[in-house]
């Protein structure tokens, strides 16, 4: 579970800056299913990884080598399954840059969600009668309170006005849930015509320019 904390970290703060989709496919259960993360990072996005995993600090959580990002057999020694989750398979292209697909199984997705530090996923799930409500919050100003990674970025503009036009205008994040049933509930996000896909993105910038808190919440 460790290295899903990890990643969870380094997506909301880095790989985010270059190509990150991230899909989580339900059963009919509402709980159990299968989690698919994919990316693709240069040497340029992997060099800003490795400064933000030093830079991070999660209470409770020790530092994470990123070069489970690049190494897939790296990945698979790091990654420790547990009885509801297992490491399905892991692809790391490095023919150009870093493409790396990951596919995780679950069986209780609370117990995933639970094990993501509070403080930076803020994701968190609510059970009532048939209802489970999926709420995520992104307070950049609780994930970055140093400031530290807003200080980096904003110095490309003078250092490399390339890099920081590719950091804030070109990158994005996307995440996807697919349930088996209808959705019931949404806000600030897309609903699929069926009603059992949404999507939702951001980028860089809507952060480090314009201090956004962005709230997504699903019911199914």
């Amino acid at each position: 579970m460790k290295v899903i904390r990890f990643l969870f970290i380094i997506f909301i703060f880095i790989v985010s800056l270059s190509c990150y989709n991230h899909t989580i496919i339900l059963n009919p259960d509402k709980n159990s299913g299968k989690m698919i993360i994919e990316y693709n990072i240069d040497d340029d996005y992997f060099q800003l990884i490795s400064i933000a995993a030093e830079n991070i600090n999660v209470e409770n959580s020790k530092k994470f080598d990123p070069l489970i990002l690049i190494d897939e057999e790296f990945f698979k020694e790091t990654f420790k399954e547990t009885e509801y989750v297992k490491l399905k398979s892991v692809k790391i292209d490095t023919a150009n840059g870093y493409k790396g697909t990951i596919v995780i199984e679950f069986k209780d997705l609370k117990k995933i969600l639970e094990s993501l530090p509070a403080g930076l996923a803020n994701l968190s799930l609510k059970k009532e009668n048939d209802n489970v409500t999926l709420t995520q919050i992104l307070d950049f100003k609780k994930m970055d309170p140093d400031g530290i990674f807003k200080s980096f970025v904003l110095q490309q503009k003078e250092d490399d006005i390339n890099f920081y036009n590719r950091l804030t205008k070109q990158a994005k994040f996307t995440f996807r849930i697919k349930t088996a049933t209808p959705i019931k509930h949404t806000e600030g996000v897309i609903l699929s015509k069926d009603k059992k896909e949404v999507i939702y993105t951001f980028m860089i910038n809507d952060f480090i320019n314009n201090g956004k808190v962005l709230k997504f919440v699903i019911t199914l």
